[in-house]
């Protein structure tokens, strides 16, 4: 090989080099709060006050105990992005998996509630480029009468690959208040600290240590009829507190995110009724959230997103429940010119085991109105998520959601 072709492939290798270092290490990179969980984020992600399944890992780790029988669970989502109003041409990514986990009630005093869980609170992925995962340890327990509490702290794994696969870790924390003074009622809220990465930089010379925004949700939740709940959520997201530390300097665009209401500040709306004929559950919600970007020249933008959602859930065979939810920015771009024209498809599936024994073993026996529970005839839910126990006495309830199955719990 030539002296003049060395220096060709030196010059490409140092070129490429270059390149996979600016892509991670140039600027700070945009991402967007990530919800998980098909049913919750149905309700217009409106769950923090209801969290009664295993969204709450999501929404509201105190949720968990209402958990009655060990389970495992498992859920997928699919993102759809239209290149224009009336343009066939899409892009599709998709995550496997969005949740993975598994919980197990120790049935004590306190309502003990244990299990792991993978979620993933950040995430861009149209493109398909970035994403932090959280690996936690759950545990969720009855502090008071009417109160619990839930807490999850793990370890946290970040990818990046548009930068050829840079990865880094950090720790962060979780943890959820629920409040159930009657059987129509409830309070939540729940606290995502922030998270901190050190992120791999391949052994160059640059440390690079990026933190994420804590968020603070607060919601109630409210019987209306024995068919219709109504939940409410207000949501704080802490961009101001972001940092991306090169070699000592903070280069988070801080002081060019817009905040404030629809921006920082975003409120969630969610409808769940129970359809009695067919026993589903049906769900739907609206919700603002942000969406920060790099325009073509180099402006960085938060665009308010405007959201709709919609989902259904139903048992199968009484031990598998299935739940589905489809989050639209698409048709409400219409409305909105700012959204980003991406539909998304979540699909949870739980197994329980023991479940379809619980008549036998006559491990619920409440007459509380808000649960979710699948018919011995129909093997499809007939309860609303908060709803009124339509049901005659042979039906198993599984999701036990407030005051009355807390003392029932007890009892066992």
């Amino acid at each position: 090989m030539s002296k003049k072709n060395r220096m060709k492939i030196l010059i490409t290798v140092l070129i490429i080099l270059l390149f996979h270092i600016s892509d991670l290490q140039s600027q700070w990179h945009p991402y967007d709060v990530y919800r998980c969980g098909a049913k919750g984020v149905a309700a217009g992600g409106a769950f923090t006050a209801v969290a009664d399944d295993i969204s709450a890992v999501y929404f509201n780790p105190a949720g968990l105990i209402h958990a009655k029988f060990p389970s495992i669970f498992y859920t997928m989502d699919a993102q759809i992005k239209f290149q224009g109003r009336f343009d066939p041409k899409m892009k599709l990514t998709y995550q496997v998996p969005a949740i993975l986990g598994f919980i197990y009630p120790l049935r004590n005093k306190h309502m003990t509630v244990i299990g792991f869980a993978i979620d993933s609170p950040f995430q861009r992925k149209i493109p398909k480029e970035f994403a932090v995962y959280k690996f936690a340890p759950q545990i969720s327990f009855e502090i008071i009468k009417n109160l619990a509490i839930g807490i999850n702290i793990g370890l946290n794994y970040a990818t990046y690959s548009k930068a050829n696969s840079s990865e880094g870790l950090g720790w962060g924390f979780q943890a959820g208040l629920l409040y159930y003074p009657d059987k129509e009622f409830r309070i939540g809220l729940n606290y995502q600290s922030k998270i901190k990465i050190h992120w791999d930089t391949h052994g160059y010379d640059f440390d690079v240590e990026e933190t994420f925004p804590d968020i603070l949700t607060s919601g109630i939740a409210y019987a209306l009829t024995s068919q219709l709940v109504g939940s409410i959520d207000i949501e704080f997201q802490n961009w101001k507190g972001i940092e991306y530390i090169k070699n000592g300097i903070d280069e988070a665009p801080v002081d060019k995110i817009d905040i404030g209401l629809f921006k920082t500040i975003h409120p969630h709306i969610g409808i769940m009724f129970l359809e009695k004929s067919s026993g589903a559950h049906l769900r739907t919600g609206f919700y603002t959230d942000s969406f920060i970007e790099y325009n073509s020249v180099g402006e960085l933008l938060n665009r308010t997103q405007l959201l709709w959602t919609i989902g259904i859930g139903a048992f199968a065979l009484k031990v598998f429940k299935i739940e589905a939810s489809l989050t639209d920015s698409y048709l409400t771009h219409l409305i909105n010119n700012d959204n980003n024209k991406i539909e998304t498809l979540q699909i949870t599936i739980e197994y329980r085991f023991g479940a379809v024994y619980a008549k036998e073993k006559n491990v619920t026996k409440h007459k509380s109105p808000i649960k979710e529970e699948p018919s011995s005839s129909t093997n499809q839910m007939d309860q609303n998520t908060t709803g009124t126990n339509t049901s005659s006495s042979n039906q198993v309830d599984q999701d036990g959601l407030n005051t009355g199955v807390s003392n029932s719990r007890k009892e066992e």
